[in-house]
C-alpha cells in the first residue's frame, strides 16, 4: 500500500538546491488578527551540523527539521488503510487529483506532498472528485455528502469550495477539529487571521491552508501598470505604501482623467482604456474588507458581535462608489470571456486582481511591465492593509462517523504541514515571487499583502444566511441605480440577525456538551 519515498526524496533534493535555501514566508502581522511566527525571521541556513537563521541563532533541532521547517507531529504513524476523500472538483489541480499536474513543476510538488503524506501515514488516498463550486452543484454536493453520512459512511475526508462546510457544520454534520491529537493550530500553516475569526467557543468545523496553492493565489491585490503610470508621470504605489500614503483618495486622484476612448466609437465600453478597472464577482468585495469592514466583531468578552448594520458598512460603499463615479473608473464581468484582457492589453492603469494574475501572464506568454500593491487603505489613519481571499479557495473538513477521526485530522494536518514544506516554497518563493515577477520589489509587496490577510465570520457563513449581507453589499456598489444600502440593510436586517443569533446558539450549545 505505501509508496515508495526514495524518488520523492531525491525530487524534494532538486527542489531544496533549486530554491537556493530561501526565505519563508507566513501568514502574519502586526495586530491580533495574525501572529508573527518565528519562520518570518529565518531562513534555512546550515552551518556544518547547527543550523541558524539568518541572523546567526541556532535553531533548536527539536523544533525544526534539517532544512529549517518547523516540524509537525505526524512521526511514527502507520493507520494501514484506503482513505477515502470527497473532493471539489474544481480544485483538482491545486490538490493534485489529475493527471493535468505532471510535467509542470508547481503539479509536481502537490504530487509529492500527497504521496509524502500517503508514506508518512501509511494510507492510499482514494480521491471523489464531484462539481462543486456553480449554482446547483453546490447544493448537489452537500446532498450527497449528507446522504453518505446517514448511510454508508464511506467518506475518511472532505476538501472543497470553502463556503460549503459551514451550512453542514450548523446541522450537525461535521467533527470540530479544535482540540485533537493531531491537529496543531499553532502551526504556520494555519493562519491565525483565520482561526482568530473563525475559531469560537473551542469550535472549528472547517480549516484553510496557508500553504495550499489556492489559498495563495487568490490573495487579492492591485495591479498597476508601470509604463501608464510613467506615461502621466505618476508617483509609484511602491513609494505611496511605504509612506502610508496608498489610500483611496489618493488612488482616485491618480486615475483621474485617464479614461480614453480607445476604439473611438464615442461610447464607453470595456474596449477603451481605464484608470481602474474592476469585477463585478466575489473580487468586488476586496474593495470593502481592504477598508476595514467588518461584518462580524468580537467584543471584549470575545463574544462574537453582528456590525453589517453599522454606520461604517454604508460610508465605505458610498466611498467606493465615489471611486466609481466617473469614466474613469469601470465595474465589468470580467469572467464573460474576457478575464483580465481588460489589464494584459494595457487598457487599465489599475487592475484587481488575485495574485494569480502573474501566473497567468507567464503561462500565457504575455509580457507586460507590472507592479502590484496591496488594497488601498480607507484613509491614513487606518491602522494597517487587508487582503481579502475571495471563496474559491478549498477547505478541509471531517464528516461525523468516520472510521477513524485520528487518521483523518492526521491527514489534514499532513496536507497542510507539507503544503508548508513542499508547495509554498516552490509555489510562492520560486515562482510567484521569481519567476513570474517582472519587478524585483514585487517579491516584499506580495509578503506585505500576504501578511495582511482577513476573514469575515459573516461572509464564511453566507450560505448559511437566508439573506445574504456580501451579495447586498456587492449589488449596491455594482448597480447603485437599482440598490440601496440603507433600503437593503432595511430589508435583510431580521433575517440577517435572526441568522445570526440561531448560529451563535448552535455554537453556545456544542459548547454547553463539552
Amino acid at each position: 500500500m505505501k509508496k515508495t519515498i526514495f524518488a520523492i526524496r531525491i525530487f524534494l533534493l532538486l527542489l531544496a538546491l533549486s530554491m537556493m535555501l530561501s526565505a519563508f514566508a507566513a501568514c502574519a502581522t502586526a495586530d491580533d488578527e495574525t501572529a508573527t511566527t518565528e519562520e518570518d525571521n529565518m531562513t534555512d541556513a546550515v552551518t556544518g551540523s547547527v543550523m541558524t537563521d539568518k541572523y546567526g541563532n541556532v535553531l533548536d533541532p527539536d523544533l525544526y527539521d534539517k532544512n529549517g521547517y518547523i516540524k509537525d507531529g505526524l512521526d511514527g504513524l502507520d493507520f494501514g488503510k484506503e482513505f477515502r476523500v470527497l473532493s471539489g472538483l474544481e480544485q483538482q489541480w491545486s490538490l493534485g487529483t489529475t493527471d493535468e499536474m505532471k510535467g509542470h513543476v508547481i503539479g509536481e510538488a502537490i504530487y509529492a506532498r500527497n504521496a509524502m503524506v500517503e508514506e508518512r501515514l501509511g494510507i492510499e488516498i482514494k480521491w471523489d472528485p464531484q462539481p462543486n463550486f456553480n449554482g446547483g452543484d453546490q447544493t448537489a454536493f452537500m446532498q450527497r455528502l449528507e446522504t453518505d453520512i446517514k448511510n454508508t459512511h464511506s467518506y475518511d475526508c472532505v476538501v472543497s469550495y470553502n463556503l460549503l462546510p459551514y451550512p453542514m457544520a450548523m446541522k450537525g454534520l461535521l467533527n470540530n477539529l479544535a482540540n485533537n491529537d493531531y491537529i496543531d493550530l499553532e502551526k504556520p500553516w494555519w493562519p491565525s487571521a483565520f482561526l482568530n475569526q473563525i475559531l469560537y467557543k473551542d469550535q472549528i468545523y472547517a480549516l484553510v491552508s496557508a500553504s495550499e496553492k489556492s489559498s495563495l493565489e487568490n490573495l487579492s491585490a492591485i495591479y498597476f501598470n508601470n509604463d501608464l503610470l510613467e506615461d502621466y508621470s505618476l508617483e509609484s504605489p511602491y513609494d505611496l505604501v511605504k509612506n502610508n500614503q496608498w489610500n483611496v483618495e489618493k488612488l482616485k486622484a491618480m486615475i483621474k482623467d485617464t479614461y480614453v476612448d480607445k476604439n473611438q466609437d464615442g461610447k464607453v465600453d470595456d474596449k477603451d482604456q481605464f484608470g481602474l478597472s474592476t469585477s463585478t464577482n466575489a473580487r468586488l468585495s476586496s474593495w470593502y474588507f481592504g477598508m476595514g469592514v467588518k461584518l462580524v466583531t468580537r467584543d471584549a468578552s470575545g463574544e462574537l458581535v453582528l456590525t453589517a448594520g453599522d454606520s461604517k458598512v454604508g460610508d465605505v460603499i458610498d466611498v467606493i462608489l465615489d471611486l466609481f463615479s466617473t469614466n474613469d473608473a469601470e465595474l465589468v464581468d470580467d469572467l464573460n470571456n474576457n478575464k483580465f484582457t481588460m489589464f494584459t492589453e494595457g487598457r487599465a492603469l489599475f487592475y484587481l486582481a488575485t495574485l494569480y494574475m502573474g501566473e497567468y501572464c507567464t503561462s500565457n506568454n504575455i509580457v507586460l511591465n507590472y507592479g502590484v500593491a496591496p488594497m488601498p487603505k480607507l484613509n491614513a489613519e487606518q491602522d494597517r492593509y487587508y487582503t481579502h481571499m475571495p471563496n474559491n479557495h478549498p477547505a478541509w473538513y471531517i464528516p461525523v462517523g468516520v472510521e477513524n477521526f485520528d487518521c483523518s485530522s492526521a491527514f489534514i494536518e499532513g496536507m497542510a504541514s507539507e503544503a508548508y514544506r513542499q508547495v509554498e516554497p516552490v509555489y510562492y518563493e520560486n515562482c510567484v515571487k521569481l519567476r513570474y515577477a517582472p519587478d524585483e520589489r514585487l517579491g516584499d509587496m506580495y509578503d506585505l499583502i500576504r501578511a495582511s490577510i482577513t476573514f469575515d465570520m459573516n461572509y464564511v457563513f453566507r450560505f448559511y444566511y437566508s439573506k445574504d449581507c456580501d451579495s447586498y453589499i456587492r449589488n449596491c456598489i455594482a448597480k447603485p441605480d437599482q440598490y440601496k444600502w440603507s433600503s437593503s440593510w432595511g430589508q435583510i436586517k431580521d433575517v440577517v440577525e435572526g441568522n445570526f443569533q440561531d448560529m451563535v446558539a448552535i455554537y453556545n450549545a456544542n459548547a454547553a456538551k463539552n
